[in-house]
């Protein structure tokens, strides 16, 4: 038999194995368990997170001959076919690929017949977003009433471009990310069925790496156990995942706070020079600050997903900073990662923005001037006492002390009638 990826052969078959969306897998067993099951329900959430697996194992929980405490049991004929992609009664089909209304007419010709040897006849639709809006419209009354023999099931990591209408038709299910803790001791597991030496600081590495999906976690420890072997080393998982180490975040933050240009110039040559891709430079240089504003505000590290002995480095880089500097410089790493998009020149881009984050101390922001100004020229001039009534009504007689002038008598001119 040809090799298996990771992903693939430790995809789950269960509810009680898919990682991190509980919320989900216990809501939809409790659907089975008082046979309360929609016609159409809705999977969203990004990449690798469980949404396809999710929808394959509740199609087996549904046509399951055999379910164990609402868990498909993969041994029946029903179970086994859905699981290699057999059933003829369960379909898969790609949204993007069949996009279009004639697709959509032969699905709603399709689903007017009854299953075959199965309860319910399943339409998993993967990456529902991708069909035209005359598909959309086309499905609507199918999927308003459907028969009592067919289940839709739609994933899609873009919700908002499903239209209202075919929203409010279906059961809709927000898939999280996963959390890093999660994924760590999810790799763990699989490392150590696969026989590879792996240390946890790695394991980390690959969870930051991955976002939050577990297929990209996965997929990622395939390719360093493909370079190194059953053990790997953190220097090469490193190298592997283009991923810089803490030191080197570290040690550009001391140069930006010291404000040393040349000392910053050089490390952005060495990152230009080592092929480091700048928007993930950027990132990384972001979280750093965002940690030492953490640990800063906080007085604590506990709320940073890092190995032991780094976050022990960030108390003492906490004492330097001032929060306010913190968020002064990640504005302007945010500001440099929209300008490097389109950028024409991208090591004067880090070298200026380097260097802008080292003069981040010699600059003043408005509210500072504003505070700081202030007007010596008037700044000791007494108080002049408010004037009484009297004294105001004197002084009004004084500026009017001269008479009236007289205004011209008018003079009224008798005019002859014209005879």
């Amino acid at each position: 038999m040809s090799y298996q990826v990771i992903s693939r052969k430790y995809r789950p078959q269960r509810f009680d194995e898919v990682i991190g969306q509980s919320h989900i897998c216990v809501t939809l067993q409790n659907a089975l368990k008082n046979d309360r099951i929609s016609h159409a329900y809705l999977f969203t959430g990004s990449r690798g997170i469980g949404k396809t697996s999710t929808a394959r194992i509740l199609a087996k929980s549904l046509n399951c001959t055999d379910q164990k405490e609402h868990n498909p049991c993969n041994v029946c004929r029903n179970c086994v076919e859905i699981t290699t992609g057999r059933s003829i009664d369960v379909l898969e089909i790609d949204g993007a690929s069949n996009r279009g209304i004639d697709q959509i007419r032969d699905l709603r010709e399709n689903v007017k017949y009854p299953p075959t040897g199965s309860k319910y006849r399943i339409f998993i639709i993967d990456e529902v977003h991708m069909l035209t809006k005359e598909a959309f419209n086309a499905l609507l009354k199918t999927l308003e009433e459907p028969p009592e023999h067919v289940i839709f099931i739609f994933a899609t990591t873009e919700p908002l471009k499903i239209p209202a209408t075919i929203i409010s038709r279906c059961q809709r299910y927000d898939f999280h990310r996963i959390p890093i803790a999660k994924i760590v001791a999810h790799l763990k597991t699989i490392a150590e069925q696969e026989g590879v030496k792996i240390t946890d600081d790695i394991l980390m590495l690959i969870a930051k790496k991955a976002e939050g999906g577990m297929r990209d976690a996965e997929s990622l420890l395939d390719q360093l156990i493909a370079f190194s072997g059953q053990e790997i080393i953190i220097s090469e998982a490193r190298k592997i995942l283009s991923l810089i180490d803490y030191e080197f975040y570290i040690e550009i933050g001391n140069e930006i706070f010291q404000n040393n240009k040349k000392s910053l110039l050089i490390l952005a040559g060495k990152i230009i020079d080592d092929g480091i891709n700048i928007a993930e430079f950027l990132s990384g240089l972001s979280e750093h600050f965002r940690n030492i504003l953490i640990a800063n505000t906080t007085n604590s590290v506990d709320m940073l997903d890092l190995p032991d002995n780094v976050k022990s480095r960030y108390p003492e880089e906490a004492k330097k900073w001032q929060s306010g500097d913190l968020l002064r410089l990640i504005k302007i790493i945010s500001d440099a990662q929209i300008n490097l998009r389109t950028s024409l020149n991208h090591r004067m881009h880090l070298e200026f923005t380097l260097l802008r984050m080292g003069a981040m101390h010699s600059t003043v922001t408005v509210e500072e001037i504003l505070n700081t100004v202030k007007t010596p020229a008037y700044a000791n001039i007494p108080k002049q006492p408010t004037p009484t009534v009297k004294e105001t009504a004197d002084l009004f007689q004084i500026n009017n002390s001269e008479p009236p002038k007289k205004e011209p008598d008018l003079v009224t001119e008798s005019v002859a009638a014209m005879p």
